[in-house]
């Protein structure tokens, strides 16, 4: 009796040992256990309480972690046709989306897509390195099941973002719609150059662009936006940056804020 009872536990570990190796290294069997209710279950239930115990920024870099290294969730769920929609001549499977601020330095594209959104928006993003406001500056709302983020555009600057962007492009194994948002240096005073150098670095890997003009956590922000023709302007010659490249030329789009007026 004993025997056999040790020989069950043998095989339950051969084969635990057998889907392991399966998914480290074989990326099709990987997908699919990561598809599975249970893994769902897993990642609902054990997984996101335990990064809730963790202060809040490191739960978040920890987050981009799992999603970058393939052990988030994946959805084979196709999308219904009413989920479908065509705007600005690209194709969302659905509308709902990561919006920018979640994957700052363009490192979770491909996971984040797998996850079940019709769309991935990376950034901000500055022209150079920054590290952004000082911490702590990420707070856990609890009762309201919400986060207040002060980052204040922390960004490994286009040259790091725009390299990641073109391996996405050309190895990810999944389709889906990725723009960027972009934003100027906080100790810059070249507004409009450096949106411009925005689009000619970051054009030619992504579906759309966004122009960040009301971040809440910097300053200049405001200021800009406070002044339209200066927004005007910055916006006239972004578009003629954008429309005089010679290969893709993306969507392009504005973060408007709440307090801005008509």
């Amino acid at each position: 009796m004993e025997k056999s009872y040790l020989k069950k536990i043998m095989y339950i570990l051969i084969a635990a040992a057998i889907v392991c190796v399966a998914f480290v290294y074989n990326s099709t069997t990987r997908d699919w256990i990561r598809s599975t209710t249970a893994y769902w279950y897993l990642a609902d239930n054990v997984g996101t309480p335990l990064l809730r115990k963790l202060d809040p920024e490191e739960a978040h870099n920890r987050t981009i972690n799992i999603v970058k290294n393939r052990f988030a969730p994946v959805d084979r769920t196709a999308n219904p046709e009413s989920l479908q929609t065509s705007v600005w001549g690209l194709k969302f499977s659905n509308p709902l989306g990561i919006a920018a601020g979640f994957d700052k330095q363009a490192q979770a594209m491909e996971g984040l897509l797998k996850m079940g959104f019709g769309f991935v928006e990376v950034g901000g993003v500055t022209p150079e390195p920054q590290t952004g406001n000082a911490k702590p500056r990420m707070f856990r709302l609890v009762e309201d099941k919400a986060v207040i983020n002060r980052y204040g555009l922390n960004s490994e600057g286009q040259a790091v973002v725009a390299n990641r962007l073109a391996n996405f492009k050309s190895t990810a194994d999944v389709v889906g719609v990725v723009g960027v948002n972009i934003a100027k240096n906080t100790t810059s005073d070249d507004v409009i150059g450096e949106y411009k150098q925005g689009v000619r670095n970051l054009a030619a890997n992504v579906d759309f662009i966004v122009l960040n003009v009301s971040c809440p956590n910097v300053a200049w922000t405001k200021e800009l936006s406070n002044h339209s023709d200066e927004l005007s302007k910055m916006i006239c010659a972004v578009k003629e940056e954008r429309d005089s490249l010679a290969g893709p030329k993306p969507a392009l789009l504005i973060k408007l804020g709440p307090d801005m007026s008509d």
